[in-house]
């Protein structure tokens, strides 16, 4: 009677839903670091390890929700925090 349900926190529960409502937006923001970084999709996506369509669906904003995995690898691929390959910074 009354028993408030303690509120789990995960720490990256913010960044799964931010990203998740700014697929679009994480698109054009990997294709702006490359772009400034001069390196094409192919070798993106080669440094990354990812699948060069998965590259090619996320910048166009066909996948309309990267996995972590995959982000994170592009992150580090760009040697930049999650954070700032998502626009949070």
């Amino acid at each position: 009677m009354g028993h408030k349900i303690p509120k789990v926190y995960y720490p990256y529960n913010h960044i799964k839903e931010w990203i998740y409502m700014s697929s679009i937006n994480i698109g054009k923001r990997i294709k702006e670091l490359r772009s400034k970084a001069k390196i094409s999709q192919d070798r993106l996506s080669k440094k990354a390890d990812i699948p060069f369509s998965t590259l090619v669906k996320i910048e166009a904003g066909y996948t309309p929700n990267p996995s972590m995995e995959t982000l994170v690898k592009i992150a580090d691929a760009f040697g930049v925090a999650l954070d700032e390959l998502v626009g949070r910074r």
